[in-house]
């Protein structure tokens, strides 16, 4: 059974104090003056080596950067709001790219000339992904069989290819089936200063199977991992206020556990904020 925990973080006026820079704290001997352009410099970075990471130590892979402006200052009253606008601005953006990546990938693997000799996709020429080659096979053999074509005869099957790979119910055919692969898309960090935020997010096997079994009710366990809560308290407040999205953890069980963070301003009072909050979060699953 998959657990749903929802974290719902909830932002006041003191959110500029939650997520200062280093250039907001007064200055002591010796330090150096950073601008915004070098904390930026040393994100950009930083997020690099952690997609790096994702893509050399997780098989089939799928990552994607992105960045959006806050757009206005933290003595604004409006600041909260649009610190949360362009956190989901920038969750759309990294979703709107690992789609366009596959769509690129699937693309060119497609105008090679080997899909035609087998009616088929190799993993090989899918950057080593064995699952996508298998859904794109699948999506091949439906269509051919759609067009009445034996895919047990090579000829008749290398003979079809050229045209099928033109024919828009096809191409509506890997769009949709596309469209499903990216689903388990889920935030792997998160980085915010006063004036931007930026996300990096990942699909993987691991995270497609999740998000398949909380719709066949299937769900694998992993190996065991350490109590949800106690993962959660050890974020500290500053981690907290720059923290958005869905993230997956593991819990002592060994069940995958969808936490997700959300952030709303605080317009009326702290308890509907909060249950605003929490309707965000449970969205966000959703």
């Amino acid at each position: 059974m998959l657990k749903k925990t929802m974290v719902a973080l909830m932002l006041g006026a003191c959110i500029a104090g939650y997520a200062q820079n280093k250039e907001d704290v007064p200055q002591q001997p010796g330090d150096s003056v950073k601008t915004p352009t070098d904390i930026w410099e040393k994100i950009e970075e930083q997020l690099d080596e952690r997609k790096s990471s994702l893509e050399e130590n997780l098989e089939d892979c799928i990552t994607a950067k992105a960045y959006s402006d806050i757009g206005a200052s933290p003595k604004s009253r409006n600041y909260v709001l649009n610190r949360v606008l362009a956190f989901e601005a920038t969750d759309f953006k990294v979703k709107q790219s690992i789609s366009k990546t596959l769509k690129q990938t699937i693309s060119s693997a497609m105008s090679s000339n080997n899909v035609e000799s087998h009616g088929g996709l190799s993993a090989k020429s899918l950057n080593g992904n064995n699952d996508l080659a298998n859904m794109i096979n699948a999506e091949i053999k439906k269509e051919l069989q759609a067009q009445g074509i034996d895919t047990n005869n090579v000829e008749a099957v290398k003979k079809a290819m050229p045209r099928l790979k033109g024919l828009d119910s096809f191409k509506k055919r890997i769009e949709i089936a596309s469209q499903a692969y990216v689903m388990g898309v889920v935030t792997y960090a998160s980085y915010s200063t006063k004036d931007r935020v930026a996300l990096l997010a990942y699909s993987n096997p691991a995270q497609r199977a999740i998000a398949e079994g909380m719709i066949t009710g299937q769900m694998k366990k992993f190996k065991p991992g350490r109590k949800i809560r106690q993962m959660i308290n050890q974020i500290s407040r500053k981690q907290l206020a720059d923290t958005y999205g869905i993230r997956t953890m593991i819990n002592e069980k060994g069940e995958p556990t969808l936490v997700a963070f959300a952030q709303v301003p605080v317009v009326g009072s702290d308890d509907a904020a909060e249950e605003d909050a929490q309707d965000t979060a449970a969205a966000m699953i959703r």
